[in-house]
């Protein structure tokens, strides 16, 4: 790949910026992952001095559930190594296209051909963002470069979606009587236009439901880009999110 990109030149600093935004997604993915484990893990070891404290025989299933759990930490911890040196590997790497391009440029009148002004070099810089944002962007880069297609990343941007819709009183856009092909140009048209219109930020506060589509006054717009993209406008749910506990009482007649 590395070869690929240095010879092909500054055109495919497109995709090679879609395959840093995979790299960084995963790295978030095994950082919780691995947090999750360590917190087990330092869990049934205490209840393993416990048992030895108490001369009491520990079982055989916590030893083995820590043996297991100690495996898996080791090796997504190798991976996200891994994953640290790919990302600064591939960083590396825009530099010296952007270098290569440079010099060229300086050389010849024309360069290397490409598809980019030879005064419109873009920048690659990095910024503070939401998982929504990170996610959307590796899947909507997926359409176009199928190996950065992550089925997984994608269910993790759906499932922002589905929070979305389900607090504002619409079915989830991975429960809605869709065809694969409409709901992946559904939820792509729906992420690009909320991700557009709000940023990020306000993005977030959507799906933790701090506000609305109506207080945002993206109700008609959402279902206008619903109407595009999968040619009809979103279902409502039979039942919505109050934002509140519910208890249910048996009252005597």
């Amino acid at each position: 790949m590395r070869c690929r990109f240095l010879v092909s030149g500054l055109p495919f600093l497109i995709p090679l910026w879609g395959h840093s935004n995979l790299i960084s997604a995963r790295l978030d993915m095994l950082k919780e992952r691995i947090e999750e484990r360590d917190a087990e893990i330092k869990k049934l070891k205490a209840e393993r001095r416990d048992a030895n404290a108490k001369g009491e025989p520990v079982p055989p299933a916590l030893r083995q559930r820590i043996a297991v759990l100690e495996a898996e930490w080791d090796a997504e911890t190798q991976s996200q190594e891994q994953s640290v040196a790919d990302i600064h590997a591939t960083m590396t790497l825009i530099e010296l296209i952007r270098a290569i391009r440079k010099v060229t440029a300086e050389a010849s009148e024309d360069g290397i051909p490409m598809v980019i002004r030879k005064k419109g070099i873009p920048e690659v810089s990095g910024r503070e963002s939401t998982r929504f944002e990170l996610t959307d962007s590796v899947v909507q880069m997926s359409r176009f470069y199928v190996s950065l297609d992550r089925p997984e990343i994608e269910r993790e941007r759906d499932e922002f979606l589905n929070r979305i819709l389900y607090q504002n009183g619409y079915i989830p856009i991975t429960l809605a009587p869709l065809s694969l092909e409409e709901r992946r140009a559904g939820a792509d048209a729906m992420a690009a236009m909320l991700l557009g219109e709000l940023g990020a930020q306000e993005a977030q506060n959507l799906i933790e439901g701090r506000k609305t589509l109506e207080e945002l006054g993206l109700q008609e717009r959402i279902q206008e880009v619903a109407r595009k993209s999968i040619g009809r406008p979103l279902e409502r749910a039979a039942l919505t999110p109050s934002g509140r506990e519910i208890l249910l009482e048996l009252n005597a007649q």
